[in-house]
């Protein structure tokens, strides 16, 4: 009875994580959905979510897990606030970043480092390129039924540098991972998405 018992857990276990998985197919030229996103988030008037920071580096043995809240006020106003495991703030209002952590601010501009400019364009973008920029990589898309994917690279690189996830329906950022070595990246999924459209005059 009890071997019954769990080989049906079984079963259904293995049936669900069969339908769980994402089958991706090869969705043709990116450059329509490409255009798509970025005509989209060209309208974007504000985006408040959180999100989930997950960061793998070969030489640990465990993948660090970070979760926070993302806002985006156009034109230029970016909110990063980390809420675990640590507390901090990054704000990007223009060119003037400030940085906030136990009650203390530091403030620099954010063309003093291209990684805060690099940061704040793929929390925004996902690093998805202008339709203007394609033809600068070597893009792949394909289709996940709910959702795109877009496998980004450059021309010299071997696989992609970056994996971003797109939602069908609004067009918003699900998730990217960024490449940062053989085996190291940095990912973010975004959840609980408020996102507000600039109203298109009669």
């Amino acid at each position: 009875m009890v071997r019954s018992v769990i080989s049906i857990l079984f079963i259904l276990l293995s049936s669900f994580c069969l339908k769980a998985e994402k089958k991706w197919v090869p969705a043709g030229d990116p450059l329509p959905i490409i255009s798509r996103f970025n005509e989209v988030n060209s309208d974007v008037v504000s985006i408040r979510c959180s999100f989930i920071q997950e960061k793998y580096v070969d030489i640990l043995e465990d993948k660090a897990i970070s979760e926070g809240k993302y806002s985006y006020s156009a034109p230029d106003t970016v909110v990063i606030s980390y809420i675990s495991p640590e507390e901090y703030t990054i704000s990007v209002t223009g060119n003037e970043l400030s940085f906030s952590s136990e009650g203390k601010t530091a403030t620099r501009k954010v063309s003093s480092d291209r990684r805060f400019s690099m940061l704040m364009d793929l929390m925004r973008t996902g690093g998805v390129p202008s339709s203007g920029e394609v033809s600068s990589y070597r893009i792949e898309a394909y289709d996940g039924g709910d959702e795109y994917r877009l496998d980004i690279s450059s021309s010299r690189s071997n696989g992609a540098d970056l994996e971003v996830i797109i939602d069908k329906e609004d067009m918003s950022l699900v998730s990217f991972r960024m490449k940062e070595g053989e085996e190291d990246y940095t990912m973010f999924i975004f959840k609980d998405k408020q996102i507000k459209f600039r109203q298109v005059q009669p």
